[in-house]
């Protein structure tokens, strides 16, 4: 099936499979060609179905797009790509070193805007490059059309190891009301795109970031969105999935590997900016954790206005770590200690922590909000999720 013509059916196939081996949270391995641009980021000199941490996709035979979260702070020779491979563990395709990691200029780590980052190769990849969207596109957005998201991330919620093969999900764009409801102030619909599906599932999942997120423009496959971030929990359909979007970042992009200026979308009727404080109680929502190679973000919104509100506390508890006999009993369980780390406002309802390392395992994080005096000012915002390192 030639790549570039077999979306459609890609996701009726995918969606068959899906339903006879459930996997991603609702995906299914992907077909042979079905994504040969895509590529997994590893840790250099570590056997990739070990250190897979991030994805991403070949858009020159010496350059990859992947999100800037993944990447923002590391350096190229502290990661590989591994192009033209469905199986990590497996044979052929390319393990290529990085020489130079480009983050966009308008990034920003606490917001997530403009996650992306331009990767290049020490040497040229055989991956084909997958099309981008361009500006003028915006019917690719338009909610209720089909796309596919693809990458080596975990499996489910509790997985303590990323996927050896790659997994592709049948989705559909969301109105971007559907983001703007559930993060706030953390959904820019100017450089985001909201997409999941009705029922949650499938559902892009941490280990993903990066990855690509795929329409279909008659018989082209573009690539609309990179895998930014999503709630702690994956395949919850109260829970969108934010994706950067590619058309925002088109021009930059473009610069970035000699390509052409694309011409600018059309200038869109100005809508009113919603404004998420209101009078209501207080209440606190741990909206995302996003982590890459150099450490985590922790997105806090806060939902309701308090006058003493000051600033905003996040603990990180690991769960316990319990050993094994071996007869397989329960050996002695061993405590970690709590971190901490403050919150900053950065716009709005949006409040954001930067972590260096997240415990391995499982954690739990609480956010609470509080007065001048510490004195906490309402019920803490807590989530529940497996950490795991490269």
């Amino acid at each position: 099936m030639a790549w570039a013509t077999a979306l459609a059916g890609a996701a009726l196939a995918s969606t068959a499979a899906a339903s006879a081996t459930p996997r991603v949270v609702g995906g299914a391995p992907a077909l042979p060609g079905q994504f040969p641009f895509a590529v997994a980021l590893v840790q250099h000199d570590v056997p990739a179905e070990r250190s897979t941490f991030c994805g991403g996709s070949v858009i020159s035979p010496t350059a990859v797009l992947t999100a800037a979260h993944c990447v923002n702070g590391s350096s190229p020779g502290e990661l590989d790509v591994v192009a033209g491979r469905q199986l990590l563990s497996g044979a052929g395709g390319d393990r290529v070193a990085v020489t130079n990691i480009a983050v966009e200029p308008g990034y920003n780590a606490d917001t997530d805007q403009h996650d992306a980052a331009v990767l290049t190769l020490a040497a040229p990849t055989s991956a084909p490059p997958v099309a981008l969207a361009q500006p003028s596109q915006v019917g690719l957005y338009a909610a209720g059309n089909p796309l596919l998201v693809a990458g080596w991330g975990l499996t489910s919620n509790d997985a303590s190891t990323t996927s050896d093969a790659l997994q592709v999900g049948s989705i559909q764009a969301f109105p971007d009301s559907r983001c703007d409801g559930y993060y706030g102030d953390g959904y820019d619909p100017s450089v985001m795109m909201c997409a999941g599906s009705p029922a949650g599932v499938p559902d892009s999942c941490r280990g993903d970031s990066g990855g690509p997120l795929v329409a279909s423009d008659g018989a082209i496959v573009r690539e609309v969105g990179l895998v930014a971030f999503g709630g702690a929990t994956c395949g919850d359909p109260t829970i969108p999935g934010v994706y950067t979007r590619v058309a925002a970042e088109a021009g930059w992009i473009s610069s970035q590997v000699g390509l052409p200026t694309p011409a600018p979308a059309p200038s869109p009727p100005p809508t009113p900016t919603p404004s998420h404080a209101t009078s209501s109680p207080l209440r606190t929502r741990v909206t995302n954790v996003t982590c890459g190679l150099k450490g985590c973000r922790i997105a806090v919104t806060l939902l309701g206005s308090n006058a003493r509100l000051s600033s905003v506390l996040v603990r990180i508890h690991p769960m316990p770590v319990c050993g094994r006999t071996r007869r397989g009993r329960r050996a002695r369980c061993i405590q970690l200690r709590d971190a901490f780390a403050s919150a900053r406002r950065v716009r709005g309802s949006l409040w954001s922590a930067s972590v260096r390392d997240l415990p391995l395992g499982v954690v739990r994080i609480f956010a609470s909000p509080r007065d001048r005096r510490g004195h906490k000012l309402a019920a803490a915002g807590t989530v529940r999720i497996r950490v795991r390192r490269a």
